[in-house]
């Protein structure tokens, strides 16, 4: 979906944004360049391109709803010689945000059982016993002791007594979501988000279209574009730097209403989904030491202990991060959303310790600037 193609009106509940956040984006003024080292930004981008496979990028960062960096490096999409504005990135695990948003909605409606009911007699072919006492708080975080095999789904350990990051939870909450309510989380997200707050550059892509950047294997070659059903569950979300970090900034707009946003109208509904969204759900009896997650996003704890997160980034943020390196930091404490593009493949060590390293460079580029 490029482009939606009916626009009237700014809200939700089945209204059109009366612009794409692309127009929004083009028509804003930047903000002032000396509050933020958008220098030292690019050169940890373009670092991380040398230390790994991408063959594009994209930063785009916002404080207090003003564009503070933007900058894009590398091939664009079929047609584009360069990397811009409207190239979109396959996502990858960042669309499991996306899924935390619409599942949280549900939630809040009553669509969904509440965050620690049992999930056990909502799936057909799944044996009940090997659910237990998984709850829908155990999906979003990761603590379900769930995996997928060839057969379905088996238990690794009890739910809730530990943290091991897959697909299975994802998966099922899907299924479920599809299950309970009748239609997809892609309907769900238009409905939700994408239509009424002109996500014109975001979609689950079934064909190749002309802005998508193809991921670049080990050798720097392209790779055949990742494509599937149009329904939320796969790995298909295509998205644009500045929508990305827009998606971010939608989420501080939920915690700070005083932030400048494009004529957006939250209502106390989804302002509520989003803020359960980025506030720690993990159980409180797990492992101190082992991550915490809100509705699937990373949340940064006392301490810097965030896994994937920085240890500058300050307790209470939240990050999402994808196998291509795309990346969303929200920091609720500086009113700040940062967002890094990549179309490469890096090794788990790698990934992680780039990851951190964005945060980190994050935060002393906006402190190297502040008064």
């Amino acid at each position: 979906m490029d482009e939606h193609e009916s626009k009237q009106g700014v809200g939700q509940g089945g209204d059109v944004a009366s612009q794409t956040l692309g127009e929004w984006f083009e028509r804003s003024e930047r903000g002032d360049g000396g509050s933020f080292d958008e220098a030292a930004m690019v050169r940890e981008v373009q670092a991380g391109m040398r230390c790994s496979t991408p063959t594009a990028a994209a930063l785009f960062v916002m404080v207090r709803g003003q564009v503070v960096a933007e900058w894009y490096g590398g091939p664009g999409g079929l047609e584009a010689t360069a990397t811009d504005g409207r190239s979109r990135f396959n996502v990858y695990s960042v669309r499991k945000s996306f899924i935390g948003l619409v599942a949280a909605s549900l939630v809040h409606k009553g669509g969904l059982p509440g965050l620690d009911e049992p999930v056990r007699d909502y799936f057909d072919g799944v044996d009940r016993q090997t659910l237990a006492l998984t709850s829908l708080r155990h999906l979003v975080t990761h603590t379900h002791g769930l995996e997928e095999t060839a057969n379905g789904v088996s238990r690794r350990h009890a739910a809730g007594e530990r943290w091991h990051y897959n697909n299975a939870g994802v998966t099922l909450l899907c299924r479920m979501i599809e299950k309970l309510t009748g239609e997809t989380v892609a309907d769900h997200l238009d409905k939700l988000v994408l239509r009424p707050f002109g996500f014109g550059e975001t979609g689950f892509e079934t064909a190749a279209k002309p802005t998508l950047v193809p991921d670049a294997n080990l050798f720097g070659r392209s790779m055949p574009f990742v494509l599937g059903v149009a329904d939320g569950a796969g790995r298909n979300l295509y998205m644009s730097a500045r929508e990305l970090c827009a998606w971010g900034h939608l989420h501080l707009c939920a915690l700070d209403p005083t932030l400048p946003q494009p004529g957006w109208r939250l209502d106390a509904g989804l302002r509520d989904a989003l803020a359960m969204s980025v506030a720690v759900q993990t159980p409180a009896s797990l492992d101190r030491r082992l991550p915490r997650q809100g509705f699937f996003w990373w949340m940064q704890q006392a301490g810097g202990r965030g896994g994937e997160i920085g240890s500058l980034v300050p307790p209470n943020s939240a990050q999402m991060v994808g196998q291509s390196g795309c990346l969303c930091l929200v920091v609720p404490a500086l009113s700040l959303v940062a967002v890094r593009m990549y179309n490469g493949v890096f090794n788990r060590l790698t990934f992680v310790a780039q990851a951190r390293a964005f945060g980190d460079a994050t935060v002393r580029a906006l402190r190297r600037h502040t008064p």
